[in-house]
């Protein structure tokens, strides 16, 4: 199969029917290609919605990294999940925490993010002489 889109989620059922041989989908009536369509459609992953949906990579020397944050409603098949079943929570309990963990995860990215960029600030107006803290450190 020749793999031109490198990005999965451009992938369509088109896209798997252009990889079977035409002898093959020349033996097909229109119903039957419609229904292989179908089925391959059916069998790509679809991703749900995300509230937080953050994806980027860093490029180092000889690794390139990447990094993928995704805050959102767990739609996984139950079967994949550890065993929890001694522990027994109330779904508001539950809903609390998990909002509650996202929001706080939400604010340290956040102030990360905000050090990260007043210390760039920092370092380039150093660099051009001027003193951003003179005021306050004595």
């Amino acid at each position: 199969m020749n793999y031109q889109i490198r990005e999965y989620h451009l992938r369509d059922a088109e896209y798997y029917m252009k990889g079977i041989s035409d002898n093959i989908l020349d033996k097909l009536n229109d119903d039957e290609k419609g229904e292989l369509k179908s089925v391959i459609y059916s069998a790509i992953p679809h991703s749900s919605p995300k509230l937080i949906d953050l994806r980027f990579t860093v490029n180092l020397l000889f690794r390139r990294y990447f990094f993928v944050l995704l805050v959102g409603k767990d739609h996984h098949r139950k079967s994949l999940r550890p065993r929890t079943e001694h522990i027994k929570h109330s779904n508001l309990f539950v809903r609390i925490v998990d909002k509650t963990m996202a929001v706080l995860l939400i604010a340290t990215i956040s102030v990360l993010a905000n050090l990260f960029v007043l210390s760039i600030v920092y370092v380039v107006a150093s660099t051009l002489g001027i003193k951003l803290l003179s005021r306050w450190i004595f």
